[in-house]
């Protein structure tokens, strides 16, 4: 889940942070030395139009630990899950990684304690 821009976002040859969660990117922001203020910025895609400026989160509907957690495989609340879920199915362009142009993605079940 995510926003992505054919000439902004994809637009090399090379993605080394393709198929990392916002909380493995930051931490590696963190370790190497990035500013706390970068590291914590929120994230921003200004992709609408009528409504700019809105944070991601806020356009989703859903936190970024929320995708997160689901992504590794976490209990997360069930309006988050199903949220997360209805936009990855819904979204074509979201149908193949984009890291991966072959194969799907995988969506894990939740681990139970």
């Amino acid at each position: 889940m995510g926003f992505f821009t054919k000439f902004g976002d994809g637009a090399a040859d090379m993605l080394p942070l393709a198929g990392l969660t916002k909380r493995r990117v930051r931490a590696i922001a963190k370790h190497m030395g990035a500013p706390s203020g970068l590291v914590l910025m929120v994230p921003i895609a200004d992709l609408e139009s009528d409504l700019s400026l809105r944070p991601d989160e806020e356009v989703y509907g859903v936190t970024y630990d929320h995708i997160d957690n689901l992504l590794e495989g976490k209990v997360i609340a069930l309006t988050a899950r199903q949220r997360i879920l209805k936009t990855y199915f819904r979204a074509d362009t979201n149908a193949l990684c984009p890291w991966r142009r072959s194969t799907k993605c995988e969506v894990r079940e939740p681990r139970h304690p």
